[in-house]
């Protein structure tokens, strides 16, 4: 027993031990239950949030969730890149009523709220005039924990300036403040994207003053989100916190959100907080952003439609040619909707493409009887494209396309003295401002000379045509050059008492400011589209705006429409 005893003794020695030597390793110096990651907090450290477009189409209850959730993510403050009304209007009252509105809502923040101006806020001199008076300053800045908050209007005047004394506020402040450790420029539209902007000279002031800094810009305006660098820092785009869009995913640019940012020690990092997600800063870069506006429009796809002789449409072909220009491999789906009075064969069609590859789908269009080409309904083709990221992330873009049933004969010019003979008799122009440039109208031709452009429409000619009719397919012809450089003539439908372009198809693509690119050469130019359905076309107008270029001459304008053979003419029997 004694043995026994002096054994057990031994072994529960051994086990005791054996626990003291396993708790001493498991106290080993700096073992603890958490990361060796730093705390994130720090007495310079901070966070806010900024608020995208709510208005320019405004959709319900968006902002109201949008303005939820700050509140139970508390930033700092929250900032805003414009369009906070809908604005466009020289009523006093309704634009009180409409600001009044807006700081209402905004005032639902338990934080502080930061107003700046978009173009809806400020479209003519009336508006300018109440913002002013209400909020006391059109542009701004302030300094918060070393960072540099510079607020910008790009409405001085409108449209699309920033006026040499804004410019000068601006580089004083970066002057002055020229130590801070960041710098946050926030501005409604995007003046290194927009065509008015990127070669307006307060901007190009600004851009001279940033260079050397660190510094971020934020802008709206597009309703499209785009990450872009430019000298190596972040220009970002934002999409929409409520206003128009089709809301088409991340992939696209399309979605709804709050961007936050939260300021450390160095770079701020920037996230994107979808109202159905969190995204991540690059969710569109530049380079995705060609991709999608590419296969949005779906530029894939090319078609001349669908040809007839006949003015009773019977049955024909549609040559569908798919080419991928993209560096990215595509994966193409198409599908004709339901057609009340039409039959296509095939229905529905996929194509696999490479970069740099094409292929053509062949589509039989039968008519179930044979029909007036005005009566025709639009024949719509439902598209798809998908292609995957370099980081892996897949994209999917849908499109639509009208594929045009049209004659082939073309009736007598729609328009009066096309060379501009004379006096220019039959066409009207205006010069919006006269700093814009000149013009003059006679003499063979129209002349325009561009000094400094107050908008895409600010010089130009138009005039009535004898006669359109809805749904009807057209052919305009003219002949152009800009002494100035490669320019752009925007084409343009309208109609009296109309704000806004109809929105016209050309090769199946709705448009409403048609861009004609003309070069230093006198060249000849072709547009057919088909004009809307929906709209009287009694005083319609054709326009051709000249300010995107510098010293353009136009001349030989003629607009025919596009028909079958006369009414009455037998079809030939459908098979």
């Amino acid at each position: 027993m004694a043995a026994r005893r002096r054994v057990m003794t031994a072994l529960a020695l051994v086990i005791v031990l054996s626990i003291c030597s396993f708790a001493a390793a498991a106290k080993a110096p700096g073992a603890h239950p958490w990361t060796d990651k730093p705390v994130l907090e720090a007495a310079d450290r901070f966070q806010f949030a900024i608020m995208a477009d709510v208005t320019g189409g405004r959709r319900p209850d968006v902002l109201q969730t949008a303005l939820k959730d700050l509140n139970l993510m508390q930033p700092a403050f929250v900032m805003c890149i414009g369009d906070l009304t809908e604005g466009y209007t020289e009523d006093p009252q309704e634009i009180r009523k409409q600001r009044d509105a807006m700081v209402k809502e905004m005032s639902g923040l338990d934080m502080r709220f930061y107003f700046l101006p978009g173009n809806h806020d400020l479209s003519n001199p009336t508006m300018v005039k109440e913002w002013d008076e209400r909020f006391g300053r059109l542009y701004y800045s302030f300094v918060y924990h070393d960072a540099l908050f510079l607020c910008l209007d790009t409405e001085d005047p409108p449209a699309t300036r920033i006026s040499a004394e804004q410019a000068q506020y601006a580089c004083d402040q970066l002057k002055r403040y020229r130590h801070v450790r960041w710098t946050f420029v926030f501005l409604h539209k995007p003046m290194w994207l927009e065509a008015d902007g990127m070669n307006d000279p307060g901007w190009q002031t600004i851009v001279k003053a940033l260079a050397g800094r660190p510094h971020t810009v934020f802008a709206g305006h597009y309703h499209n989100y785009v990450q872009a660098k430019r000298n190596g820092r972040d220009y970002i785009v934002l999409s929409t916190t409520g206003g128009a869009s089709e809301v088409r995913g991340p992939g696209v640019g399309e979605f709804d959100h709050i961007t936050w940012v939260t300021l450390d020690g160095g770079e701020p990092a920037v996230a994107n907080l979808a109202l159905s997600g969190i995204l991540p800063k690059d969710v569109v870069t530049e380079e995705t952003a060609k991709v999608n506006d590419a296969i949005s429009r779906a530029a894939y796809l090319t078609t001349s439609g669908v040809a007839s002789e006949r003015q009773l449409f019977a049955e024909g072909a549609a040559e569908l040619r798919l080419s991928n220009e993209q560096s990215y491999g595509l994966s193409i789906k198409g599908a004709f909707a339901e057609h009340p009075q039409l039959k296509t064969e095939p229905g529905a069609f996929e194509a696999t493409l490479a970069p740099g590859a094409s292929q053509t789908v062949t589509a039989k269009v039968t008519a179930n009887r044979p029909t007036d080409l005005y009566d025709l309904k639009p024949l719509v083709l439902n598209l798809s494209a998908s292609y995957t990221r370099l980081d892996g992330r897949p994209v999917t873009v849908s499109a639509q396309r009208s594929v045009d049933i049209h004659g082939t004969h073309e009736g007598p010019d729609l328009l009066r003295n096309g060379r501009f003979e004379g006096q220019g008799e039959g066409w009207f122009q205006w010069v919006h401002a006269p700093e814009a440039g000149t013009l003059s109208v006679g003499n063979g031709q129209a002349h325009a000379v561009i000094k400094n452009p107050q908008g895409w429409w600010s010089i130009g000619v138009g005039q009535y045509p004898e006669r359109m009719v809805r749904g009807g397919r057209y052919r305009l012809r003219l002949k152009a050059a800009d002494r100035g450089g490669a320019g752009v003539i925007y084409f343009q439908l309208a109609v009296d008492g109309q704000e806004t372009p109809l929105a016209v198809l050309i090769d199946g693509q709705a448009s409403q400011y048609h861009p004609i690119a003309v070069g230093e050469a006198m060249a000849a130019h072709t547009v057919e589209f088909v004009a809307p359905t929906d709209i009287d076309l009694t005083h319609a107008k054709i326009v051709l705006a000249l300010a995107g270029t510098k010293d353009a001459t136009l001349t030989d304008v003629s607009l025919r429409e596009v028909v079958g053979a006369p009414p009455g003419t037998e079809a030939a029997p459908t098979k």
